[in-house]
């Protein structure tokens, strides 16, 4: 419904922008479409498509920081891997709740710049306590840009106007080249063909006042861009931009908290297990001085189990997908837990039952 529209478009409109918030949506289209994975790369390499560099768009605060981390090992390694592509932007439109430290996190692990909603419309500098920061974009609740663009050509216009004075303080009096963003977005949108209002807009050179004279007029043009170009060029031209500091704490508890306990319970002891896995079978692996037993291949299927579930909790049909994700989030637990105990056993000089490795681990 999204990917393929968007896709044929890209291939007749070599002006054509687009981008692709995470990574498991390319992931899960050419798996479907494995005759396509080079058209992609082609689209992605050319710069008609971005891809954002996490995986999913998760609620970060239910996730520890190692399987935030794990985000962009599955996700910007894996479009490393798969296209040769550097994502370098981490989009979250749509949970409104930030980590204190998700900016270091992203920074380490390549990404440079955060595209996300549901504050106020804006750019600014996120700073986590380390000192390090991603330049991050805000289109206001959702994308505030995308239904007056959907409107008559004189509506839009008149919007576009006024919505460029809005960015005037980002940029000083006389700046040379200010970038001006509008934002095109909406909740399961597809890629939407805008040449008609560029065209028209860009052809006006003069404008009738009051009295009914033709004024000369030269306005700014209007270009499709990729969303990380954007945030790149008005980084470096815009004179003022704003610095924060600190946490959001979510205001959607309701949806993953107390109402989906079980998944939650489970998300959380994959966390512990899968670290402790991987700690225990590394050090068989050098105890061995071989890494040939190691289970990269368990390991990789349970992190991406316990990183698959996104914001996408209820909704509607939710059931279906609250029960998918909960059965990912038990597989990636009974996975870790596996991979532990073999280890645990293997390493450990005297045998001893899994039920009370269990115990120990929940004294722990």
């Amino acid at each position: 419904m999204l990917l393929t529209p968007l896709f044929d478009k890209a291939q007749t409109d070599p002006e054509y922008r687009f981008d692709i918030e995470d990574a498991l949506m390319l992931k899960e289209y050419i798996t479907r479409h494995p005759e396509r994975k080079s058209l992609v790369a082609s689209l992605l390499k050319n710069g008609n498509l971005s891809c954002g560099s996490s995986y999913t768009q998760p609620y970060e605060e239910i996730f520890s920081g190692e399987a935030l981390t794990r985000q962009f090992y599955f996700g910007a390694r894996w479009l490393m891997k798969e296209f040769g592509y550097t994502a370098n932007t981490y989009w979250n439109q749509d949970v409104p709740g930030r980590t204190l430290q998700m900016p270091q996190i992203l920074k380490k692990s390549g990404t440079n710049f955060l595209a996300l909603s549901r504050m106020e419309k804006g750019i600014f500098k996120w700073y986590s306590p380390d000192g390090s920061f991603v330049t991050t974009y805000s289109a206001g609740h959702y994308g505030t840009d995308f239904t007056p663009l959907q409107r008559n050509f004189y509506e839009a216009a008149e919007y576009i106007a006024k919505n460029s004075m809005s960015w005037k303080g980002y940029y000083e009096p006389n700046a040379d080249n200010p970038v001006i963003p509008l934002f095109s977005d909406w909740d399961m949108s597809p890629a939407k063909d805008y040449s008609h209002l560029i065209r028209d807009w860009n052809q006006i050179t003069e404008i009738q006042d009051e009295k009914g004279n033709y004024i000369p007029i030269e306005l700014p043009k209007i270009k499709l861009a990729l969303t990380p170009d954007f945030i790149n060029e008005f980084s470096n031209n815009a004179s003022i931009i704003p610095k924060h500091q600190g946490e959001r704490p979510a205001v959607w508890l309701y949806i993953h908290g107390p109402t989906h306990q079980k998944a939650i319970k489970a998300s959380r002891e994959a966390d512990i297990l899968l670290t402790a896995a991987e700690k225990f079978a590394t050090a068989n692996a050098w105890t061995d001085q071989s890494f040939r037993n190691y289970p990269v291949n368990k390991l990789n299927e349970a992190w991406e189990s316990r990183i698959y579930p996104d914001h996408g909790w209820g909704g509607k049909h939710g059931d279906i997908t609250d029960a998918l994700f909960q059965e990912k989030y038990n597989l990636a637990r009974n996975l870790a837990e596996e991979i532990l105990f073999s280890n645990l056993e293997t390493s450990l000089p005297t045998r001893i039952s899994s039920e009370e490795i269990q115990c120990t681990l929940s004294r722990l």
